[in-house]
């Protein structure tokens, strides 16, 4: 065995130019294999999520642990047993069901992704029923906050009777008690000499509205 080696590096030493080349040539090889093998990965990774982010179908199956895999996603949407036994105690005490029109879905940390990332996000997020559609923001840097407040404002008055009412300019105390029990929209002086107020409530404190004023 030793005698081989030393045959090797005799060999080796003798003819440099050719061992440079035979050794270039190998590194060179294995440069490109890299390179495919690197590229084909990514151009696979790559189809797979267009693929699977144009939500040609109504159900997807995935492997087991697909979707935590994701690198993209702002975060795990799989939450684990106990954290989903502690969330639905909170909501069965507050008597909301997990469909209830009181929740919306936020999508946070959305300041942690790239371009590619971004738009993959958004993408799916106006894919979403527009009833159901989450809201992506990022509590960090408050981007997104503003449809956040937007889209609370919208769920609000989806169970809010708007009333319009007419009352005595004199009646400060009665606007004032407006103003604690309601949301005014607006008020503006008419040409009756009566103030024109619009508010929003819900259901029980828009009937008390009704039956102070007769909106």
């Amino acid at each position: 065995m030793s005698k081989l080696l030393k045959i090797a590096v005799r060999n080796l030493l003798r003819y440099k130019r050719r061992t440079l080349l035979t050794t270039s040539l190998v590194m060179l090889g294995v440069v490109f294999v890299l390179v495919f093998v690197s590229l084909s990965g990514s151009f696979k990774a790559m189809m797979v999520a267009q693929i699977t982010d144009s939500m040609i179908g109504h159900l997807q199956l995935h492997r087991k642990g697909y979707v935590a895999s994701i690198d993209t996603l702002p975060q795990n949407l799989n939450m684990k047993s106990g954290a989903v036994k502690r969330l639905e105690k909170v909501l069965g005490e507050l008597d909301i069901e997990a469909t209830d029109r009181r929740l919306i879905e936020v999508w946070n940390k959305i300041d942690l992704l790239d371009a590619n990332g971004r738009a993959r996000l958004l993408n799916l997020v106006e894919r979403q029923p527009t009833e159901n559609r989450p809201v992506a923001v990022s509590a960090l840097s408050g981007e997104g906050l503003d449809r956040l407040i937007t889209a609370i404002e919208a769920r609000l008055g989806e169970s809010r009777l708007t009333l319009h009412l007419s009352l005595d300019p004199a009646d400060g105390a009665g606007l004032s008690w407006l103003y604690r029990n309601s949301e005014v929209l607006s008020r503006a002086m008419g040409d009756d000499g009566r103030l024109a107020v619009t508010v929003r409530a819900d259901a029980d404190k828009a009937a008390r509205v009704r039956a102070k004023f007769g909106g």
